[in-house]
């Protein structure tokens, strides 16, 4: 890596995809090199006259070659400080091998042996000798991504069957918010690379991560997206890395440090980069936000006074459309009654129950319109409290919902102690909504299949509430389309090769990466999700969930509903 050509723009984007030069990939990043020592403000020279974002470049600046340092050409600094990953395999679970590669599409090969090539010398990968035995071995797929590069899919299905999860404990994104204390200069890092920068250890924990595609065989090193237990060993070294640290609080990816003003944040920042560059953990600088009074933090804004919930928590239901038929208002009425029902039978919902009986001629008045205002605050108090009072240990769902004009999710939490299988209509109240989300699906995805569009939705959903989702022990996920039970089923889940269809394929291997349960729920009961599908108020956006052009959003004469937590308030009893 010698003729690395060092790199004087910050903002450079390394795919490493740039041609050889004397047998070297060359991408124009800076030669990866050891984390320097914290910089403390007081060697800066002028640091009094400098502005917030000038001390922020120069942080970028001492960290590009170490911590801020995100080539894709040269091997990744893993996760030495601590024991290697130890997989566990279960001895008594019969090994599947496959012995048939998945065919490649003749255009995209000589982009993917590119990318496994790179990915070995980045240290993630290794080939595995012809001259090996073979016990455990999973198959590659390929599948394209927006922009026409190829995209990997690994099939460990079987294999995340026969390996325990190695729980690790992590607080709820309230709780980590809520670390935080008033007045404070915020500094946000996001970790990148992290599950590949956890070694696994010699032996059966690589040999099992074995696959095959038509290159050959190749093993993980690095611990792969596809494994069951990557997220908890990631957050388990994580944490002893930055055990020693006060004022910092962390989940999963995203560090939230803070300090009284921005000498003391700059030393915090510097001294934080330090030692996780040197332990292996490497951030993305396009995500760094240096002493900030707001920031946006897993789901919350933090201001200086205040923690509430980030605008796109309850945007769903503050832009909720006034209904247009009876059709509609009986369906919100079901969305309130399933949320609060308390409300739903309180006085002030009297007009909306009026609606119900089917002698009833549908007319739009101010008394509707007070109680549809009235409906919408207290479902954004609901969520607001749901979000704040999320336990981690919790029985959680995850309900989706799509139709030809959006996709919509709805998260719930489960207070109640009925028996039998899990479902969010088993009783009235009994389960607590935490978060609901919409948005418009963009051109193509109004034209998707039922099937596609359901597969969609959920891969959206997951990518849209992943803070409270990844890690959950307890984890459901509730649609009113059967069809979509055969991918995620615990017996006999259909294999990623037997599914023809290339988008539904890359949805389910993404999605598999996430352990839970499914469960059917008829539509006719699924009065959250489906109001929201038929009535979203999101931008539409890619697959995964970024920002695509506004929609036509459907725009409601109440104004818009302030909801905010005080730090130190804790929400109790029922609203």
């Amino acid at each position: 890596m010698s003729d690395l050509k060092p790199n004087t723009d910050p903002d450079i984007q390394c795919r490493g995809t740039v041609p050889l030069k004397n047998g070297y990939l060359t991408c124009g990043c800076y030669v990866r090199a050891e984390a320097p020592d914290p910089l403390r403000h007081q060697e800066v020279p002028g640091f009094d006259n400098m502005s917030n974002e000038s001390l922020r470049q120069l942080i970028v600046k001492r960290y590009m070659k170490s911590g801020f340092n995100n080539c894709r050409i040269q091997p990744l600094k893993m996760m030495y400080s601590d024991k290697p990953l130890q997989l566990f395999v279960d001895p008594n679970v019969k090994p599947v091998a496959i012995h048939k590669a998945a065919i490649i599409p003749i255009h995209l090969k000589a982009r993917v042996k590119a990318d496994l090539d790179r990915d070995v010398r980045l240290g993630i990968l290794e080939k595995v000798d012809v001259n090996s035995p073979v016990r455990w071995l999973s198959r590659m797929l390929v599948t394209m991504k927006h922009d026409g590069s190829p995209r990997r899919i690994i099939d460990y299905k079987r294999l995340n069957e026969a390996i325990p999860r190695q729980t690790n404990i992590t607080q709820s994104p309230f709780m980590c918010a809520s670390a935080c204390p008033p007045n404070k200069k915020k500094t946000l890092l996001d970790a990148k690379d992290g599950y590949h920068s956890v070694v696994l250890a010699l032996g059966e924990s690589r040999e099992v991560t074995e696959f095959l595609c038509e290159f050959g065989r190749y093993r993980c090193v690095g611990s792969g997206q596809g494994l069951i237990c990557s997220g908890d060993a990631y957050t388990h070294r994580f944490d002893n890395i930055t055990s020693k640290f006060s004022n910092v609080v962390r989940c999963v990816d995203d560090s939230l440090l803070w300090e009284d003003d921005l000498k003391s944040s700059f030393d915090l920042t510097c001294r934080y980069l330090s030692t996780c560059s040197r332990s292996g953990i490497n951030f993305n600088r396009k995500k760094f936000r240096f002493a900030e009074d707001t920031v946006d933090y897993v789901g919350f804004t933090l201001t200086k006074d205040e923690i509430k919930p980030a605008a796109s928590m309850t945007e769903s239901i503050r832009n909720f459309p006034a209904p247009k038929s009876i059709t509609q208002a009986r369906a919100f009425f079901g969305l309130v009654e399933q949320v609060s029902f308390a409300f739903s039978k309180c006085a002030d919902m009297t007009h909306f129950r009026h609606l119900l009986s089917p002698k009833t001629k549908f007319v739009w008045t101010e008394d509707l319109e007070r109680e549809f205002g009235l409906a919408k605050a207290s479902i954004v108090r609901k969520i607001h409290k749901g979000v704040t009072m999320f336990e981690v240990d919790r029985v959680t769902a995850l309900v989706t919902d799509w139709n030809k004009e959006g996709q919509s999710l709805g998260l719930w939490q489960k207070h109640c102690n009925c028996n039998g299988p899990v479902t969010i209509v088993c009783c009235r109240g009994g389960w607590k909504i935490v978060f609901m989300s919409s948005r418009f699906n963009n051109d193509a995805q109004s034209r998707y299949s039922p099937i596609e569009g359901e597969c969609l939705t959920l891969y959206w959903a997951i990518n849209k509430a992943d803070y409270f989702l990844y890690g959950c022990d307890k984890l459901y996920v509730g649609t009113d389309h059967k069809p979509l039970l055969a991918f995620f089923r615990k017996d006999d889940p259909k294999p990623l090769d037997h599914i023809v269809n290339k988008r539904l394929r890359k949805y389910v291997s993404e999605i598999g990466e996430l352990r839970f349960s499914m469960f059917h729920i008829p539509g006719a009961s699924n009065f959250l999700s489906d109001s929201g599908s038929r009535f979203p108020t999101g931008k539409s956006g890619s697959d995964r969930g970024e920002d695509g052009p506004n929609p036509p959003i459907r725009q409601s004469a109440n104004p818009p509903i302030k909801m905010g937590l005080k730090y130190g308030q804790v929400l109790y009893g029922h609203l």
